[in-house]
Formats: structure tokens, sequence, C-alpha cells
């Protein structure tokens, strides 16, 4: 038999990260938080296969339990596992061939790191799973997906994605409290010996732990606050953190703050008032920063009553007019502390992966899980299978829901978190963009809602009933 000729050859091959942090990034974003990805790439090898293959393979392994297409296998492989530098991507044309056949193998770091990590994210799925665990771990944990932990990738931004960034906050949760703890003996900067000034306290377990602003949080993570929100609302319903958001009690909490160098007398006026316009851009500059009840507090103060809806109106005004810009007020007041269980998450799951990406003696303690796999196939489909229908499981309670219980889920993050566009809405809550705006209408002819306008952007807020 003739063998085929290639007439065109292109291959993708990305470089594992030397960082530390970058290889946490990957891992998490790339394998860790969803076990069928893991799966994928624990069944690549030094053969080139192509997605159809892989796919078979993927069914035979969990024992259909997921008949996924090999579309999916695909995506896997080259959105996700060839970017992070795990598998190899082969694209091939062949002689007498319009079409190109992509073929996948996995790379050395994929052998290295790769494997043993998804062999040991596997296999803790699997023991989370098992009923007996769940006294130890406690709130909620037992039988829960990565996807639930973790959340997807589906981020706003490439360099912000979903996992990473609910390690980050665990970690500084963590490393706030064992630093406050230590009889305020500060080592780790002049920003955390700050912060304990506010000397915020928060029960958990039966001890008494400091907890941290969600501006703090995000001040030491680096990660914007209005990203931090949603991590912490997902982490605090399966038990991992307490947060305790302010946000919930008043609508209309935008923070405005005044850019320095403007004068409040060129803002132009909104529509008809001229008067009132440059008495809130006075009062915003005068203060630096303000949000919409201040700013009404404050003219009641002049003897001027005036409505929470023409202020809004005009800050949202003085902003696209470029004099001032948003935060959210309930930033600084809002507060959260990690629990017994994200604690021990951290400790079970994280600082081992920690340790493996700084290739310490974890890594080989998970190439050991990967070894076992391969010496019990058996015991691999098994826990393979039981994942799959653990992270089905997961899948399907957040994509399903009457239009009610999709807006339900968008009102409480609206309420927890502020004024949040369409895109920001879908991100946080794993839903496809075009899945909000029939919520978002419901919330608004209900009163639950209301929708503003600021530049060509939408932005929706939770009204407080």
């Amino acid at each position: 038999m003739t063998k085929p000729v290639v007439i065109n050859q292109k291959r993708i091959e990305k470089e594992f990260p030397k960082d530390v942090n970058d290889r946490m990034a990957v891992m998490l974003n790339g394998i860790v938080n969803a076990e069928p990805k893991a799966i994928t790439l624990l069944l690549t090898d030094s053969s080139p296969k192509t997605s159809t293959e892989l796919g078979r393979e993927f069914l035979a392994l969990t024992n259909n339990t997921w008949k996924t297409s090999h579309g999916n296998i695909a995506g896997y492989c080259r959105q996700s596992l060839t970017p992070i530098g795990m598998v190899i991507e082969e694209d091939l044309q062949y002689l007498g061939h319009s079409r190109w056949i992509s073929l996948f193998t996995s790379s050395a770091a994929g052998d290295y790191y790769g494997k043993p990590v998804a062999a040991f994210a596997l296999k803790k799925t699997h023991e989370y799973a098992d009923t007996v665990f769940a006294d130890v771990i406690r709130d909620g944990i037992a039988g829960r997906s990565m996807t639930e932990i973790f959340g997807s990738t589906n981020s706003v931004s490439e360099d912000s994605r979903s996992p990473f960034n609910t390690y980050n906050i665990l970690k500084t949760l963590l490393e706030y409290e064992k630093i406050s703890c230590i009889h305020r003996s500060m080592t780790d900067g002049i920003l955390l010996r700050n912060l304990l000034h506010a000397n915020h306290q928060s029960k958990t377990g039966g001890m008494t732990y400091e907890s941290m602003r969600l501006a703090d949080i995000g001040q030491i993570s680096g990660i914007p606050c209005r990203q931090i929100e949603p991590h912490l609302i997902r982490l605090r319903g399966i038990g991992f953190v307490d947060y305790e958001s302010v946000c919930g009690e008043a609508s209309n909490w935008t923070l405005y703050s005044w850019i320095d160098g403007k004068n409040y007398e060129d803002v132009p006026s909104y529509k008809q008032y001229t008067k009132l316009t440059k008495l809130v851009a006075m009062h915003l500059q005068n203060n630096n920063e303000a949000d919409c009840h201040e700013i009404q507090d404050m003219l009641k103060d002049s003897g001027l009553e005036r409505g929470i809806t023409d202020i809004s109106a005009i800050l949202s005004h003085i902003k696209q007019a470029g004099f001032a810009t948003t935060g959210f007020s309930g930033h600084t007041r809002s507060e959260a502390s990690i629990t017994d269980a994200g604690r021990f998450f951290l400790d079970d799951f994280l600082r081992p992966l920690e340790s493996a990406m700084q290739d310490g003696n974890e890594l080989q303690n998970m190439a050991d899980a990967l070894l076992d796999y391969r010496a019990y196939p058996d015991r691999f489909s098994h826990d393979a299978s039981n994942d799959v229908a653990i992270y089905l499981q997961a899948r399907a309670e957040n994509k399903c829901g009457t239009m009610e219980q999709k807006a339900e889920k968008i009102y409480e993050l609206l309420l927890s978190c502020g004024e949040r566009s369409p895109v920001e809405i879908a991100d946080a809550l794993d839903m496809k963009i075009t899945s909000v705006f029939g919520p978002l209408r419901y919330l608004i002819n209900s009163g639950k809602a209301y929708k503003e306008k600021q530049g060509i952007a939408s932005f929706y807020t939770a009204v407080d009933l």
C-alpha cells in the first residue's frame, strides 16, 4: 500500500513556563478545573492521535458515561492543552486532499508535569466523593467537581482566569489569617502590617480569625475587586469562605471618584439640570469620592431634596464627560475569611500542587498516582467514569433552570456585587452572553433591576426590595 504524501505541515508546540506562578496558572486553568480535560491529557502519548481516536478512547475509558463528540476532545487539546505546552498539535495536508488532519501527541512537559497533575486531580475528585471523607471536610466539598470549586475559564480577561484567581483568593485569605495570628508580628510587608488596624473578626469552626476587607484582598492579590466578588460568592456557596457584603443593603452604590486636576465648574450640564449638575460635581470634587446616597445626604444638608435617580443619572453623566471614574463603595465594607473547609482544601490540594510546580517531592507523589493508574487500568476507568459523572452533574446544575431561576441567580449577583455589564454577568455565572438578556429583561419588568447606559455600554443594577 502506497504511503500518503504529505504536501503541507504545521506544528504547534508551546513552551511550558518556568515561573512557579505561571505554572500554577496554566495547570489550574488548563487541566485541573475540568475532569474531562485531565482525562484527555492522560489519553495522549508519543503516538500521534486524531481527536476521533482520542474520543473513542475517552468513551471506552469512561464506559460511555458522557457521549461527548470528538469536537469537544479536539477543543480540549487545541484550546486548553496545546497553549500551555502539554500537547503538541501537528496539522497535515496530504496529496489529493483539501482537508487538513490534526494529530495530537503529549509533550515532554505534558509527560513530566501535566500527566502526574492530571492523575492527582482525578484521584482527589474521586477521594472527595467518598461519603466517609465528607465528615472530615465538612461543608459540602464531597461530591463536587473541580469545575464547581475553581469555576470555568470562560473569562473576559485572558490574563485573569477564574481557576487561578480562586487559588490566589484562598491563598491570600489564609496567609493573612496566619500573619494576623502570630502576635501581630508582621514580616511580610508594610501593606499587611497596615491592614491589621481594622481588627475585623470572623468565627469559623469554633476558633476566631481575622477577616479581610474585599478591597484588601484586591490590593494584595492584584485581582480587580469586580472579579473577586463573584468568586467569593461561589466559594461561600461551597463552604470555603465566610463572606459578608453590605451591597444588598442599598442599591445605586457605585462609587464615583473625582479625577485630579479637573474643575467642577467645567462639567457640562446634564439635560435641564444646570444647577443640580454643578452642585453634584462640586460635592464630588470636594469629597474626592462618594456614592449616590452620600451625595443625596450632602444635598439635604444644604437644603436641597432630590431623588436618587436624578443624582445617579448626573453622576453617570459626570463620569462620561471625563471628570470621574467609578468603583464600588461596598468594597471597603465587605469582609471575607477562610473556613475550615477552605483551609483543608488549600493544604490538601493546592499546597501539593505548588510543591510539584517547584519540582518538589509532591511531584514524585503525583507521578506515583499516575503509575498506579497505568498499573491498574480498571481503577483508572472506574475513577474516570465517576469523575465525569460528577462533572456532568455540576454542569447540569449550573446550566439548567427556568427563566425565573436564572433571573434569581443574576439578581443575587447584582445585589452582592453592584452594577454589572451583561459580559461581566455572563462571566461571573458561567453563562453564555446570549443567555443573560432574557433574565435581565425579566428583572427589569418585575422592578427588581434597572439599566443604565454609560457611553455605548449598558450596566444593570439590582433594586433592593
